[in-house]
């Protein structure tokens, strides 16, 4: 048994005794629960703002995790559509490593708590390219509020191993495809800025920015 194999087992044996901390681990690994807290977290920077000029920052800073979050999991899903869905790449070493069957499929379906059984590969983990994507982009420019998502997306992802449905390195793998989505849009938004303050100037026009 491999260490990856080895982490998840004592993780997920943490579970199936209680039944009701069972259910708060679930809602916590719920594909919607915590990424809708985390974008209201963003609505709250766009309107929370005291000031003009902290309420523009904030702005884009919400403009940038939006773009990230989006991006980051179009980039872990191509893996799965352009190597997973090609035929030609069966067999290959890169078609086994984005093909990872889940962890019940490997362990029997007793290791997962009180949760559905996805049936899309295990590898890399598209919530956790999305809720470390939105959480990086944030922790950039503002750590305070960065810190509190980082949390955030760390607990939704550690609640999905503990639940059974991703290995710890199909975690480490979605955060890879965060960080590479972060620094792509952070490069964007530096290459386009005219255009972007060109943007923002019609938004503020329409009285959706400040």
């Amino acid at each position: 048994m491999s260490f990856d194999e080895r982490l998840f087992t004592w993780i997920n044996n943490l579970g199936g005794h209680v039944g009701w901390v069972d259910r708060i681990v679930s809602g916590l690994a719920n594909d919607y629960f915590m990424l809708v807290a985390m974008c209201l977290v963003l609505v709250g920077m766009w309107f929370g703002a005291r000031n003009s000029e902290d309420r523009s920052r904030n702005q884009l800073t919400v403009l940038k995790a939006m773009a990230s979050l989006g991006s980051a999991s179009g980039l872990a899903s191509l893996p799965i559509i352009t190597i997973v869905g090609n035929e030609k790449y069966a067999g290959t070493l890169i078609y086994s490593i984005f093909n990872r069957p889940r962890p019940f499929e490997a362990f029997g379906p007793s290791v997962v708590h009180n949760f559905y059984l996805p049936h899309d590969p295990s590898f890399p983990s598209n919530m956790a390219a999305v809720v470390f994507g939105l959480a990086f982009a944030v922790w950039l420019m503002n750590r305070k509020v960065g810190t509190w998502l980082l949390v955030m997306a760390s607990l939704v992802c550690l609640s999905r191993v503990y639940v059974g449905i991703h290995y710890p390195s199909d975690i480490l793998g979605g955060i890879a495809f965060a960080l590479v989505a972060v620094g792509v849009i952070y490069l964007l938004f530096w290459v386009f800025k005219p255009l972007l303050r060109f943007l923002q100037r019609i938004m503020k026009g329409l009285y959706v920015m400040d």
